[in-house]
């Protein structure tokens, strides 16, 4: 059986544009990306214009993430705990 001759029909398989954004590309070309331009806020659509928080909500916001991690944490410990109690009462007795 003979192999066909590769025949290009144009179509794009994949999207090679941003190639030179990876890592890779990074560290080959030298380089920082470079930051988009802030577009001021008078520009900026409506739906898209966030609030600045005071400094009672940003409070807020860290005390709420800082009790999420504790929560999490403790299920862990907690899960911890009960495999370490099951392995020494029922598994190695």
């Amino acid at each position: 059986m003979k192999k066909k001759d590769f025949e290009d029909d144009g179509r794009q398989v994949a999207d090679m544009s941003s190639i030179d954004k990876s890592w890779y590309g990074l560290r080959m070309h030298g380089g920082i990306p470079r930051k988009k331009k802030a577009v001021p806020s008078a520009e900026k659509p409506a739906h898209e214009v966030e609030p600045e928080l005071t400094k009672k909500e940003t409070r807020q916001v860290i005390a709420n993430a800082i009790l999420a991690a504790l929560l999490l944490g403790s299920i862990f410990i907690g899960a911890a705990f009960l495999f370490l109690l099951f392995l020494t009462k029922v598994w190695l007795k």
